[in-house]
């Protein structure tokens, strides 16, 4: 298939998940248009867009293309359809012009991503029960040990006030406790804070995962288009879902990791590793809870990690230089984070 056709198909899935009905490769007027999406909006009706998808290796969107797209419209001649014209790469100046001549919309790639994940009614609605919930009014902040230091620090007030220089050096975090400890409540109350600030202006936008349900979904991609799905309330494209990861767009809370098979020995520990390490190793921060009991011995950390190197299966980058830097990072940062953060550095519990 060629990269022009993967484009549209998938451009095709972003408007869907803003839940337009869409066709794709259809004729009007005896033109064919790459997308034709319609959706009914209360109060205002039908919106009918006629969508052009340009699919560029090198250069910018010109003018001419805009005129091109917009004579077409005009020919159509019908007030109820909007054009809409969207690249991958970026449009010139010129082009710009133009699109406002012709009535004529400019979205890039980017530009639509960002709007299916700025969606904010699920950070209301989550901030809105967590405040009805008991648990609220009732919290007391827990208090842990930080690099097995002896002075004891407020883990949620430690990890709220984390630094992106901080989130870079120790890359995800790990909070050790025994069963009934309050692994889950900080995670919740850390979902709650975060998706506050994020109605307040800011950028980082937490996802909370139970771990004891991975098993269902028998893959990541499954595990996680599920979660968005609950979260946001409509499917989004796996490729949007991680493009946001490695964007950092996310705080992501993965909520008992020896929970994550119902049935465990030291090859399935090694292999769960090895599953979560695309997120583990993201750009987006990672906080995740485990009983520190969960493995036999520091010796057993030690040993999942180097299968883990050894098997060279890197996070799921799809460019080739994604998976070059991800072996690298797996090498570096897996090492760091699963030995150190289980042993003797950078946990709190």
């Amino acid at each position: 298939m060629r990269k022009g056709e993967v484009f549209e198909r998938y451009i095709a899935s972003l408007y869907e998940s803003l839940n337009f009905t869409v066709s794709t490769n259809i004729n009007i007027r005896g033109q064919q248009v790459d997308i034709f999406a319609e959706k009914f909006i209360q109060g205002a009706g039908h919106t009918n867009l006629i969508i052009e998808c340009k699919f560029l290796t090198k250069g910018n969107v010109s003018n001419q293309v805009v005129h091109e797209f917009g004579a077409f419209m005009t020919s159509i001649n019908n007030p109820i359809y909007r054009g809409v014209l969207v690249t991958n790469s970026d449009f010139t100046k010129d082009a710009s012009t133009a699109a406002e001549a012709n009535n004529i919309t400019l979205l890039t790639q980017d530009q639509l991503e960002v709007e299916i994940l700025g969606f904010k009614e699920p950070y209301f609605k989550a901030v809105k029960d967590f405040e009805k919930d008991e648990i609220f009014s009732e919290y007391i902040p827990q208090l842990g040990v930080l690099n097995n230091k002896d002075e004891s620090v407020k883990i949620e007030e430690t990890i709220v006030n984390y630094s992106y220089n901080d989130w870079r050096r120790i890359s995800f975090l790990t909070v050790l406790a025994d069963y009934g400890a309050g692994k889950t409540t900080l995670l919740e109350r850390l979902n709650y804070i975060f998706a506050k600030k994020h109605l307040e202006g800011g950028r980082t936008k937490p996802i909370f995962f139970e771990l004891k349900r991975f098993h269902k979904h028998g893959d990541l991609d499954s595990f996680l288009i599920n979660r968005f799905i609950k979260v946001f309330q409509k499917e989004l494209p796996i490729e949007l879902i991680w493009k946001g990861i490695e964007r950092g767009d996310f705080l992501i809370l993965l909520d008992g990791f020896d929970e994550m098979s119902p049935q465990v020995n030291s090859e399935i520990r090694n292999e769960n590793f090895m599953k979560l390490a695309p997120l583990l190793l993201s750009n987006s921060n990672t906080i995740i809870t485990c009983r520190p009991s969960y493995f036999i011995s520091k010796h057993e950390y030690q040993k999942s990690v180097n299968r883990i190197l050894k098997s060279n299966r890197p996070p799921r980058i799809n460019d080739a230089k994604g998976k070059a830097r991800a072996n690298k990072r797996l090498q570096s940062k897996i090492y760091q984070n699963l030995i150190a953060k289980y042993s003797d550095d950078n946990t709190i519990h």
